[in-house]
């Protein structure tokens, strides 16, 4: 039978899961919740798992989970001396010039960049001096937001060339998590086959701060002529478009970050619309339109 209810059944330092948290049906059957663990200090161990009802009240468990409440802080890394030379002199990235000197570990976060979201970027590193095939230059930026550096969050930079300057040339994904002082950590190293972000090596590590803002094309109108939701959103590609009302005739457009129509559908005498995609994992633009006006909003395909 169908669900009647879904709630998050959890617990702090025990799996006796006493406490419970509402969940919402956003689609036949999709149930979500935003409402946080609150309380939560550091050292405590959260238990959680989630219960479904059905009709006939019937009842089904998941598993157990459990996760710890850690400090949120990066991890420390340095450069040594190295030869005396090889350190970072100039970093530049969006409008942002910055001047260092000799410092082994230079905390820059005060200062502030602003990238937006399916934007690309050219990053410049330059050290005060090189040798050549032994120094190499990295960075990273935390886009989800974690305190870690993944690999998948390293920008890759050319070979320093006689000026010494390395450049490297990246796009923020559209999963960069908005709004959050992220941290972007640059790092130049002394003949070492493997860049970490950690730790202390030969060279010079610097870290800076970036805020994600939305891209332009993706902003959604504060004023839509016609009401219309999608949901689930995000979604592995299916989703439901309802209307206030129905409507005589629908235009449904999407398009991707630069612009592009990507899909097209036409429908006629509908309320609700269901729309299947095989578009690849992105945000993309959901233009609907029908004889009273449009609606454009954002959704994510994952």
């Amino acid at each position: 039978d169908s669900l009647s209810s879904v709630y998050l059944e959890w617990a702090t330092d025990t799996i006796a899961t006493t406490n419970s948290i509402p969940m919402e049906n956003v689609s036949t059957s999709a149930w979500t919740t935003e409402t946080p663990i609150n309380n939560a200090e550091l050292g405590d161990v959260i238990y959680f798992r989630v219960v479904a009802i059905g009709e006939n009240k019937d009842t089904s468990v998941s598993y157990l989970f459990q996760y710890d409440v850690e400090e949120f802080a990066y991890c420390n890394a340095k450069g040594s001396n190295g030869t005396g030379s090889d350190y970072i002199n100039k970093v530049e990235l969006a409008g942002m010039s910055n001047s260092s000197g000799k410092e082994g570990y230079g905390d820059f976060t005060a200062t502030t960049i602003d990238l937006e979201q399916g934007q690309e970027y050219t990053l410049t590193v330059g050290m005060a001096y090189h040798f050549a095939g032994q120094d190499s230059v990295t960075a990273w930026i935390d886009y989800n937001y974690d305190a870690s550096f993944s690999k998948e969050e390293q920008i890759v930079f050319s070979a320093l060339n006689a000026e010494h300057i390395a450049t490297a040339s990246f796009t923020v994904p559209m999963t960069a998590l908005m709004d959050k002082p992220v941290r972007m950590r640059v790092r130049s190293q002394y003949f070492a086959n493997t860049m970490n972000s950690c730790d202390e090596t030969a060279g010079e590590v610097e870290d800076y701060t970036i805020t994600i803002l939305e891209s332009p094309f993706l902003s959604v109108p504060e004023a839509a002529v016609i009401t219309a939701s999608v949901s689930p959103n995000p979604s592995i590609g299916s989703f439901e478009i309802r209307l206030a009302e129905t409507a005589q005739d629908i235009a449904v457009d999407m398009y991707d970050i630069t612009g592009k129509v990507v899909a097209q559908n036409n429908y006629h005498q509908a309320q609700s619309i269901q729309v299947n995609t095989e578009l690849s994992a992105g945000a993309y633009m959901l233009k609907v339109s029908t004889e009273k006006g449009t609606n454009t909003q954002k959704v994510i395909i994952k």
